[in-house]
Order: structure tokens, then sequence, then C-alpha cells
């Protein structure tokens, strides 16, 4: 079974179209903060980072999302943009986060292959937003967790663009 995904990576050319990565020299202490973040044993699970419209959020998350990509620490990033069906859709985003974690790390591909595998993870797929948390994200990241040391970063953006405020 194929996940469905939207094209909403930091790299695609429709993201990088609307914000790219922020110019030298600034959002330095901001990104340096993140960069602990990411990196420190004591952090915290989720780093939120919220702001006015217009005040360059996405483009840290860009940013963000690119140096991990180098350091081979992102798994997932997504991009929500209210201006695409794809990129706006809460029943993609899981999918699409669950496809690159699986592009990502070959254990996460197996054990997402084996919940595909079963009626109920393909059934997912169709389901609403807290399933497919659950079976295509939670269940088969619990299944791994142990084989993991290096943390994974799963970048999302704007998530207020989100089309779907009820689910």
């Amino acid at each position: 079974m194929i996940l469905p995904r939207a094209k909403a990576v930091f790299n695609d050319y429709q993201t990088k179209k609307n914000s790219g990565p922020c110019f030298g020299g600034t959002r330095v202490a901001l990104l340096r903060e993140m960069a602990h973040w990411v990196t420190s044993p004591d952090r915290s699970r989720m780093y939120v980072l919220s702001g006015l419209a217009g005040t360059g959020k996405s483009t840290v998350a860009c940013t963000i999302a690119s140096r991990a990509a180098d350091l081979d620490l992102l798994g997932a990033s997504f991009f929500f943009t209210r201006d695409d069906s794809d990129c706006n859709s809460a029943k993609k985003f899981f999918p699409t986060i669950a496809y690159q974690l699986c592009v990502y790390n070959e254990t996460f591909a197996k054990a997402i292959g084996d919940v595909l595998d079963t009626e109920r993870g393909s059934a997912a797929i169709t389901k609403g937003p807290q399933e497919q948390l659950r079976v295509l994200i939670l269940e088969p990241l619990r299944s791994i967790v142990q084989s993991r040391v290096r943390p994974i970063l799963v970048v999302v953006d704007a998530l207020d663009e989100c089309d779907e405020d009820d689910e």
C-alpha cells in the first residue's frame, strides 16, 4: 500500500518560493537556541515557535529543517500553506509525515509496512487525523524507539493554515 502524501517538505520548490532559509547573520540567537534544543539530551519533546504573521517563523522553520537535514536529524517536515489544497489538508498531514519517516529510517519503514499490511493500518489512511496519528506514527515509532539513540526531528510550519479546523 502506498501512503498518500503532499509535497509540503521544506525543500520543495513551492515551499522555497513561499519562504527560504534565513539570511546569514539573522536570527542567530534563536537559531542557536533551537539547535541547542535539538541536540540537548534534557530537552522537552516539542519546541513551539509562535509569533505574529510575517515575523519570519516559516523562514526559521525552513532554516532549522535544512540544517537538521544536513546533520541527518530531519525525519520529516510539513509546511502548511492555505494556497494549496494538498498542503493544507489535515487528511494528508500524518500520511505525509509517515511516508517521510519511512524514507528517513529503514526500521520505521519496516514497522509502517507491517502496519499497512493489516486491515486496520490500510483503513487508517481514510480515517481522521487522530486515528492516523495513532496508527501511522505513534505505534510504529514505539516499536522502534529503543533502537534509536539520536533524536528524530519533525518540523511542522503554519499549522494554522490547515483547512480542517475541527480535526
